[in-house]
């Protein structure tokens, strides 16, 4: 078990390249996460995982928190305050990345989560910007 991280992941996105405008704006599903252990939550961590399924033979890579490293990294949002969270209780969160209307080579994201536990109660709404 990789300590740094509470929860499994999940797939929030599925996109093919083939078919990807250039001017996106998504908003991810609503994804529910659960604690699997008493602990701290100070993050989210975004990371992409890549599958080239034209090939001969099945190539890809994940640049997840699990996976060996590559060039590329993890997107770390810190969150406002620190959420406490108790095993077995959920926080509920979405996600909606779309290009920065001043310059398209930088990306807003809005995250929105809730949790609903003995120790937390939080609903909230925070934005980042990726350069």
């Amino acid at each position: 078990m990789f300590k740094g991280v509470l929860d499994g992941q999940a797939c929030s996105w599925n996109k093919s390249l083939p078919t990807w405008e250039s001017c996106y704006m998504q908003i991810l599903q609503a994804r529910q996460f659960s604690g699997e252990r008493d602990d701290y939550i100070h993050a989210f961590v975004a990371y992409f995982d890549v599958s080239f399924t034209k090939c001969h033979k099945l190539m890809g890579f994940s640049t997840g928190p699990r996976s060996r490293a590559t060039h590329w990294k993890q997107t770390v949002l810190y969150l406002e305050d620190v959420l406490t969270i108790c095993e077995g209780e959920t926080i509920i969160g979405s996600m909606t990345v779309a290009p920065n209307k001043k310059n398209p080579r930088d990306v807003d994201i809005m995250v929105k989560y809730s949790l609903s536990g003995r120790r937390c109660v939080v609903s909230r709404v925070q934005f980042y910007k990726m350069r």
